[in-house]
Formats: structure tokens, sequence, C-alpha cells
């Protein structure tokens, strides 16, 4: 299992990964598409494949204190691709970042984009939301937690 994820992550060789992170593909591939992920096989799948996930997957297992946020590279070109539509998409909602995630304000309504693996509970907050909402929470907002997950697959 470690030869696979050390595979999957770029460890050593980057026949899989450097492919999938170069900014073409992460650029033209939101979630999966049949140059990484998709092949008949797992059509059943398709609509939770996520190389970018898998990836993330792939180096907590080799490295359980591994930094699994949007500062990676290959989460970049993601956000902003998904968060500016998602927000222009609602009416009244202003894209902003607080404290470095991704999120959007109405009035006096707040909504974070959290990463997929992060906990989103208000009274279990990780590491990486916690600032966030603490900022998002000052001017008396009430926040609001969406995975990039769910603005990719249920926006809505």
């Amino acid at each position: 299992m470690e030869t696979l994820f050390r595979f999957v992550a770029g460890v050593g060789d980057d026949t899989f990964h450097a492919p999938i992170v170069a900014a073409s593909h992460a650029t033209a591939c939101l979630t999966s598409c049949p140059d990484c992920l998709r092949d008949f096989s797992n059509l059943a799948y398709h609509n939770i494949l996520d190389w970018r996930l898998g990836i993330d997957l792939a180096r907590l297992a080799l490295d359980p204190q591994a930094v699994v946020d949007f500062t990676v590279p290959y989460w970049h070109t993601l956000v902003a691709a998904a968060c500016g539509p998602y927000f222009a998409a609602q009416p009244g909602w202003q894209q902003e970042t607080y404290a470095g995630v991704p999120g959007g304000r109405r009035a006096n309504r707040v909504e974070l984009i959290a990463h997929p693996l992060w906990s989103t509970d208000p009274n279990d907050l990780g590491p990486e939301l916690t600032a966030a909402y603490a900022a998002a929470q000052a001017p008396g907002a009430q926040v609001a937690t969406k995975s990039m997950f769910e603005v990719l697959r249920r926006p809505f």
C-alpha cells in the first residue's frame, strides 16, 4: 500500500502525479475526467471521484501531519474556478476571503468554503477553520460552511 500511496502522491516517481497536477489538467478537470480517473468500469462512481482528494488522502496516509488545505498548488486552480461562479450565481453574494479561507457574504450571512476533509462542526472546528470562522463571525454575521465537494456537486 505504501508504494501505491507514494505513486499517487508523486513521491520518488511522478509518472502519475506530474501529469495530473499539471496546470493544463488541473484547469480543465474540476474533479475527474477520462484522462485521470474515469473509465467505464467505475461509471457508477463518476459523481464522487476526485483526483485532488485522492492525492490528499495518499499524502495523509504517508504522513498524518501533512498539510491538507487550499494552499497546496493543485487546489489553487479549483478554488479560483469554483468559488467565483458559485457566489456570482447567488444574487447579492460577494466573494471574500476569511483568514485565507474562501467564502462569501450577503448582508449578515457568511458562507465559508471548506476543504472536504476539514471538520465543519461549529462546536468542533479544526484548526483550518477556527481563524476563518472567527474572522467571519466578528462583524456579527451568521456563519455557515459548505465543503468544496458540495460546491461542485450540490451547489444550491
